[in-house]
């Protein structure tokens, strides 16, 4: 019984549940694969626990819905968070709050401890925004946050 607690006490030191301060990021099938840490800078963290990117802009950029850019801790723009999408350079959606999402899945697997952050790499000069074509592209949510790692 011992090691059984001692196991459960272990594992849970690695994982977090949900905070009223993350908002989660789903994928085209509904599955959450990142997500937005309101109160550390708008850091976005792969559910593994790593930092990938962030939203450049304030709280109340956030809250009034205002265009906000993605950029990757490398400095890449990724596109732009626009009424609760992430929107790719393609003008396609790549991510969504569940809000947004046509058919978000009903559950969210466990977090793991976020790693440390990276610093800001020199951010790349924004790109001309696409029209946003309302519907999710062929760019993965996952893989364009990802890419903006160091």
């Amino acid at each position: 019984m011992k090691k059984i607690l001692l196991i459960l006490l272990l594992t849970s030191s690695f994982l977090t549940l949900a905070d009223d301060n993350d908002i989660s990021l789903l994928d085209v099938s509904g599955e959450a694969v990142v997500y937005i840490v309101l109160d550390d800078e708008f850091a976005i963290y792969t559910w593994d626990g790593h930092a990938v990117a962030y939203l450049e802009g304030s709280v109340s950029d956030f809250n009034s819905m205002r265009i906000m850019d993605v950029y990757g801790w490398n400095g890449n723009h990724l596109g732009w968070f626009v009424d609760g999408f992430v929107m790719n350079h393609n003008g396609d959606a790549s991510c969504s709050i569940k809000e947004r999402h046509p058919s978000p899945e009903d559950w969210e697997n466990l977090k793991y401890i976020k790693d440390y952050k990276y610093l800001k790499s020199v951010q790349d000069i924004e790109p001309e925004k696409p029209v946003f074509s309302g519907s999710f592209g062929e760019i993965d949510c996952l893989d364009l946050m990802i890419s903006g790692g160091s």
